[in-house]
């Protein structure tokens, strides 16, 4: 829903938030952030909000490049399950 009162239907919505995440903004209701306001579950998966998904948000020694092709995997995968209503 858009500040106007309007709304649209969208297959994906993306949020490019920069430096820190801004989701605390973006987001309704507890449980889906820690206290450094990234998402508390796994990158790709599902979160308690159905059809919500983060990616981009692991901290890892092997680098983001390789978390975010092994998330992006993850992502499609349940994506594609949540779509198919499984």
């Amino acid at each position: 829903m858009f500040a106007d009162g309007s709304s649209e239907s969208f297959d994906a919505i993306i949020a490019a938030t920069g430096f820190t995440t801004g989701l605390e903004n973006l987001l309704e209701g507890e449980g889906l952030l820690n206290e450094r306001r990234e998402p508390i579950d796994r990158s790709g998966s599902p979160t308690r909000l159905a059809g919500l998904y983060f990616i981009g948000f692991t901290h890892s020694l092997r680098g983001h490049l390789f978390e975010a092709n092994r998330a992006s995997k993850r992502l499609a995968r349940n994506v594609a399950k949540y779509l198919s209503g499984g």
